[in-house]
């Protein structure tokens, strides 16, 4: 499958550097059929979605497993590219979100979303920024051992209230963005005055009332 999901993979990021792209959030295969025939050339997955339809609360009280079993049949059912949404990588290490990122690169995701926010524990603290920057790093790192181009579109909750302040936000959005540079990825719709300004996101989630900002890698 890697060849192929290789290609998907490289389609997916052309959609993302020409911009424009409008990604449904498919929750099962129907619903991902729907998007298809409607004419989307691409689609994400909804961790809510996914969980709820499941009999779970959202922020990773559905189990790794799970997940990845409904991004499979997401994926399976439809011809264009499927980017995954991993919540904040299902568990407290690097290590941890490299093996997520194995798991949906084996049933052909194409991205994957990946979230700053600690799920495990029941704590749903913000990451430190240097640890957020070692797990996109295992992301890519897990991408690129299968010879994978994945879009890594990782999402900061540092706009939601009451989490950091902006002088802080506007440090730790620079500091992500670092990150990426350093590795030689493209960044697509950036703006570190968005992160200045709280009543702006980057890329605004309409689920999330604008409260995540997001980079792509």
């Amino acid at each position: 499958m890697t060849s192929s999901l290789a290609l998907r993979a490289a389609r997916f990021r052309d959609q993302n550097s020409a911009g424009r792209l409008l990604l449904p959030n498919a929750w099962d295969a129907a619903s991902a059929r729907i998007f298809e025939e409607a004419g989307f050339t691409a689609i994400g997955t909804t961790s809510a979605g996914i969980a709820y339809a499941e009999g779970h609360r959202d922020a990773e009280q559905i189990d790794r497993d799970a997940m990845v079993r409904a991004i499979a049949k997401i994926v399976k059912a439809v011809s264009v590219p499927v980017t995954a949404d991993i919540e904040g990588g299902y568990g407290p290490s690097p290590d941890d979100v490299a093996q997520t990122v194995d798991d949906v690169l084996d049933v052909g995701a194409a991205g994957v979303n990946l979230e700053d926010t600690a799920h495990y524990g029941g704590t749903a603290a913000l990451l430190g920024v240097d640890e957020q920057c070692e797990r996109i790093a295992a992301a890519r790192d897990a991408a690129t051992r299968r010879a994978v181009p994945l879009v890594i579109n990782a999402r900061t909750a540092l706009l939601k209230p009451k989490r950091c302040s902006r002088a802080d936000g506007a440090r730790r959005f620079d500091r992500l963005l670092l990150t990426q540079r350093r590795q030689g990825i493209h960044t697509a719709g950036t703006q570190r005055r968005d992160v200045q300004r709280r009543d702006r996101g980057c890329e605004h989630h309409a689920d999330a009332g604008g409260d995540y900002g997001e980079i792509h890698r």
